[in-house]
């Protein structure tokens, strides 16, 4: 088991690395604690003043991060510093997730004029445009991605929607509006067949993506769960509360595992890309990473 320190998280917003080796935590500013020597280092902007976002994903395998920063859209390479950058003065953006496959960028954009979402993908080595697709006339944020590349899930203020990732030419029409407005945590299966989502009321509650049905709720917390996270290679996910719990779950409700690292409030949870090892963040800023043993 690894810990470190941080200032105090963002809720829901920490990622491995493909590589595995760093974890990036918004906190004061994006920072990267490497599991391999233990360090940490905060990205910063404009000399030291810290990239103060909550929107990151990294992209080039591993060795670049994009984020988003006062309209612009970058891809920092964590080694040279050098950046990509594009401004975007029409819409503003409310996601950021990578294909773990292709190395895709899918970016969440919002319309200034009209207040329609949509994802637009890049490449993140050049940050040109490749298609855009998906659409909807509510705010979407929160995005994520299948550990498939398959589909795309967001908040919109109406609930819950999943999109599948076109080929070429197709169309892509959201699936069934999942009707859990808010929740404070959500996170999509393996193949984007399931919804899980968190509540500071409900528990935990699986749904069906393509049908919007509900397909289980579980108040085995006993708390209100700030934070969810799916492994990617396996069918199990984990969930953590403001008791500082995390537990580890089965796609039919059954709680796997429970830890307690002594944490506060857990406000964000993370697999590495192996499944093998998974990482919690409480809001104060304690981040432990431990190796998956269910």
């Amino acid at each position: 088991m690894q810990v470190f320190q941080t200032s105090s998280v963002w809720r829901n917003q920490m990622a491995f690395a493909p590589d595995g080796r760093f974890l990036a935590v918004a906190a004061q500013s994006i920072t990267l604690l490497d599991t391999t020597d233990g360090t940490t280092r905060e990205l910063t902007a404009g000399g030291s003043t810290g990239l103060l976002t909550w929107l990151f994903a990294f992209v080039r395998g591993g060795s670049a991060i994009a984020y988003y920063l006062d309209d612009t859209l970058a891809v920092r390479d964590l080694a040279t510093g050098s950046e990509l950058r594009e401004t975007f003065s029409d819409a503003s953006i409310s996601g950021l997730v990578t294909d773990p496959r292709t190395d895709t960028l899918y970016v969440t954009f919002q319309s200034f004029a009209n207040g329609r979402a949509e994802f637009r993908a890049f490449d993140p080595t050049t940050l040109k445009q490749r298609a855009v697709f998906g659409g909807s006339n509510q705010l979407c944020y929160s995005t994520v991605i299948s550990a498939d590349g398959q589909r795309l899930a967001c908040m919109t203020i109406g609930g819950l929607r999943v999109w599948r990732v076109p080929e070429a030419g197709q169309q892509s029409r959201p699936s069934r509006r999942i009707g859990m407005p808010h929740p404070t945590a959500f996170a999509i299966s393996l193949d984007g067949s399931r919804l899980v989502t968190t509540s500071s009321s409900r528990g935990v509650t699986m749904w069906n993506s393509s049908s919007g049905k509900e397909v289980w709720r579980s108040g085995k917390h006993r708390r209100g769960v700030h934070a969810s996270a799916w492994c990617p290679t396996r069918p199990i996910f984990a969930t953590g509360d403001s008791g500082g719990g995390v537990f580890f779950w089965d796609e039919d409700g059954h709680v796997l595992k429970r830890y307690d690292w002594k944490l506060d409030a857990v406000y964000a949870l993370a697999f590495a890309p192996d499944g093998l090892r998974c990482a919690a963040a409480d809001i104060r800023g304690k981040v432990v990473v431990w190796d998956v043993d269910v």
